[in-house]
């Protein structure tokens, strides 16, 4: 999900014509790391940015998360949340495309990340709101299951209008066009030589709302050797990709 998501996104900063990617915490941390990466190995300039005021830094290995202090010293400009939030991401002028997670999704593409009501408060929104609302695009990357990709979210964390792609652990999804609600226009084999069909199959059985699938449906370009080395040598302790990735 991490690599197919960093090849998305790499490939929507070039067709939309983005300079910068503010990403979130965990695995769309990830994601834009890699993304970068594969970005600036095809001669692309790209800054990636951390909503605390860290504007154009290299990712390092060893330490995965978002504010990491090995990352600091590498920074082109070092400002405030006021600053990145206000100006690199919500200025008239914006070349960003975001990269989030959340805690659930709906088909819209509206978020919640900060509670079920009445059973459970999750983790609150963060800039989220800011980034998904301001910038001119936005992706998010979220693991399938019923109780994560919902018909309908109990709670807005941030809206869906800018929420033009989704990637899970079984596919992309993107709104097509004018259409306010997902279309799965690719699929990740979940074991090898898949069929289209057993795909969507078990897709249907992840997804809480009535799938609706691309006539050309592709399948996701695998991960290479270097992708997956990179993501081991971002994450070696597997906290977020878990310590037996593959």
């Amino acid at each position: 999900m991490v690599i197919t998501a960093a090849h998305v996104t790499a490939e929507k900063f070039i067709t939309g014509g983005y300079k910068t990617i503010l990403t979130g915490v965990g695995l769309s941390n990830l994601v834009a790391w890699l993304a970068i990466h594969r970005l600036k190995e095809r001669g692309y300039d790209v800054d990636i940015m951390a909503e605390i005021g860290m504007y154009g830094y290299l990712p390092k290995a060893s330490d995965p998360t978002i504010f990491s202090y090995y990352c600091m010293p590498t920074c082109k400009i070092l400002n405030n949340i006021e600053t990145m939030l206000g100006v690199f991401v919500s200025g008239p002028s914006n070349q960003c495309i975001g990269v989030l997670a959340a805690g659930q999704l709906d088909k819209f593409g509206n978020a919640n990340s900060t509670k079920i009501p009445g059973v459970t408060y999750l983790v609150g929104s963060g800039g989220a709101n800011d980034i998904a609302t301001n910038n001119r695009e936005t992706i998010v990357v979220i693991n399938s299951g019923k109780s994560r990709l919902v018909e309908k979210v109990p709670y807005i964390t941030f809206p869906g209008k800018n929420v033009r792609t989704l990637v899970t652990d079984v596919g992309v999804f993107e709104k097509i066009g004018d259409k306010e609600t997902f279309t799965l226009t690719a699929y990740i084999p979940s074991k090898a030589n898949q069929k289209a069909a057993e795909a969507i199959a078990e897709i249907k059985e992840k997804v809480g709302w009535e799938l609706e699938v691309a006539p050309n449906l592709k399948t996701a370009e695998p991960p290479t050797e270097e992708e997956i080395t990179l993501l081991r040598l971002f994450d070696p302790k597997g906290f977020f990709i878990g310590s037996k990735a593959t």
